[in-house]
């Protein structure tokens, strides 16, 4: 795939331990409650890859919990191989050439590229909104007060 030698991009079990190991470098992490030293892998008959149930809050959690990639039903490594496509190679692929590769539908392809730029746009703004407010903090002028001032301006409401 385009020279890639990740083997994360090419089976479910692969792209989940891939993820894991970026967002959760210290072992999985509860989603629900933030604990880590409860928690087990999901085994059974069927289990899904990269399950997992915490048993401090008793609910069941993954990896993509909480993220754009919650309520998709496109598999994880697909995932991992559109955002290769898309951002990090250095001539990105169209989303028409997106759903050949993938074997996905052209709609689904189109909702993937669009998630990845919608979640890109979300973050720009949010950066520029903290590179302001950075900004706007250190060229307000300073006022006599104490820390009671500087209290209400941390609560914003100065």
């Amino acid at each position: 795939m385009y020279g890639s030698r990740e083997t994360a991009f090419h089976n479910e079990e692969d792209a989940y331990r891939f993820v894991e190991a970026r967002v959760w470098p210290d072992g999985p992490v509860c989603s629900h409650c933030g604990r880590g030293d409860r928690v087990g892998r999901l085994m059974g008959k069927d289990p899904k890859p990269g399950a997992y149930k915490c048993y401090a809050c008793r609910k069941p959690f993954n990896v993509k919990l909480g993220t754009m990639l919650e309520s998709t039903h496109v598999p994880l490594h697909l995932w991992l191989q559109a955002l290769f496509l898309l951002h990090a190679c250095d001539h990105p692929v169209s989303v028409n050439r997106l759903h050949q590769i993938l074997g996905v539908s052209s709609r689904t392809s189109w909702l993937m590229s669009q998630r990845f730029r919608e979640r890109i746009a979300a973050t720009m703004a949010q950066d520029e909104a903290e590179e302001a407010d950075h900004h706007m903090a250190e060229t307000e002028p300073r006022r006599s007060g104490g820390s009671a001032t500087f209290g209400a301006w941390a609560a914003g409401g100065y």
